[in-house]
């Protein structure tokens, strides 16, 4: 299969530009129907992506390494985020140059927004 690859370098040969594949998915259901689902997809994608890995997450205002301590931190916050929050899952695979892998998921709160307006966005490049 032939298509167009996108590759712009800067002066000193670093990328600035490029090809990309992004799959986004907006869901018309609350968090609480969505995350299980969600967090299992996330299981599979994790362990089938090899040799590729996420390795960095979006943690306490900061950037932090993805380790089991910490998937386990976003499961228990994605899955339960209490009460009149949403639940924010960002991971990538390198979050300083451009390309590679990147997570956002966004599930929102019925007790925060009204149910015909309530969704939870899934975003994977």
């Amino acid at each position: 299969m032939r298509y167009p690859k996108l590759r712009y370098r800067n002066e000193r040969d670093g990328l600035v530009a490029h090809d990309a594949l992004v799959m986004c998915f907006y869901m018309r259901h609350p968090n609480e129907q969505l995350a299980p689902a969600v967090m299992r997809a996330l299981d599979l994608f994790r362990e089938r992506i090899h040799p590729y890995r996420l390795v960095w997450c979006a943690g306490q205002g900061q950037i932090d390494p993805l380790d089991d301590l910490e998937w386990e931190r976003i499961r228990g916050e994605t899955l339960d985020p209490g009460p009149d929050t949403a639940a924010f899952v960002l991971l990538w695979g390198d979050p300083v140059s451009l390309g590679g892998l990147h997570v956002d998921y966004r599930g929102l709160d019925v007790s925060i927004h009204s149910a015909e307006r309530c969704s939870a966005a899934t975003e994977m490049w």
